[in-house]
């Protein structure tokens, strides 16, 4: 085969890769930006004020469309500050690293009823006594530490992340109706495959990318961009700023802190199958 012909495949397929998870963002431009409390200091969790999606195959998960008459139909990403979900993309990471067993991994999978199952569990374990319950919990555990925290979120979609081989299998599900509060999430059920070196290499292009426009942010404050609308410790922000690359850095070469016995989950996950009659 040709060496130009290798070469665009080579470059199609990790075009493909690249399309497939990509955690995008767009930072309130400073001369916009309207501080929280204009009478204290402004913050660098502050600054990472802005609009962010996870792009998930075709589509952007975290983004919404607006159902009320004056703004029907319009399409918007989550406004929200970007540092949120780039610390709990960190703290899954080492998880989504770490393999799980196949048959385990299955039960995120887009329509295996994760959510019912775990809150049919919830009522067996609460009617459990205290070391019978702790060993139970181990049961979505696993699953918990491989699901972005979208807690501060209204029904917001289930993204998860779990390692088979080396294989990161991210899924997607929505969850809950929010047609009442006039928007709604816009998310179908998905569910991609790719190298776990991709997930490593898209978490740290978008680390790297944050930070050296959170650096500039700094700056630019530190120079005046907020004169006037805010307070600036600037010896405080480059502090925040030098923590975060800490935090960063500290993530990239952090091992699954919990003890993760799959033999033990798997006969918790029986145990409650059982339990709720499955």
């Amino acid at each position: 085969m040709h060496l130009d012909v290798v070469g665009r495949r080579r470059r199609a397929a990790t075009d493909r890769t690249e399309r497939s998870l990509r955690f995008e963002y767009r930072l309130t431009p400073l001369e916009q930006y309207e501080p929280w409390n204009a009478e204290r200091a402004v913050s660098w969790f502050e600054l990472t004020d802005g609009e962010q999606v996870v792009r998930l195959g075709e589509q952007e998960i975290f983004s919404s469309q607006i159902s009320v008459a004056e703004e029907h139909g319009q399409r918007r990403w989550l406004d929200y500050s970007v540092v949120r979900m780039w610390e709990d993309l960190l703290e899954l990471f080492p998880y989504a690293k770490e393999p799980v067993p196949r048959e385990i991994a299955r039960r995120l999978d887009p329509g295996a009823g994760w959510d019912s199952w775990r809150d049919q569990a919830w009522k067996v374990i609460d009617a459990a006594d205290g070391s019978m319950a702790a060993e139970l919990e181990e049961a979505f555990n696993w699953g918990r530490r491989r699901t972005l925290d979208v807690g501060h979120l209204v029904a917001a979609p289930r993204l998860t992340f779990a390692r088979v081989d080396d294989i990161v299998i991210v899924t997607c599900e929505p969850r809950g109706d929010t047609s009442a509060m006039g928007w709604h999430w816009l998310c179908e059920p998905a569910r991609v495959e790719l190298p776990l070196q991709s997930l490593v290499d898209e978490v740290e292009r978008f680390s790297r990318t944050l930070l050296a426009e959170m650096a500039q942010r700094v700056a630019a404050s530190g120079a005046g961009a907020l004169a006037g609308r805010a307070i600036v410790d600037l010896t405080s922000l480059n502090a925040q700023h030098v923590r975060r690359e800490e935090q960063l850095a500290a993530a990239l070469r952090a091992v699954a802190s919990e003890d993760e016995g799959w033999d033990r989950i798997s006969h918790a996950l029986h145990a409650l199958d059982r339990a709720i009659g499955q």
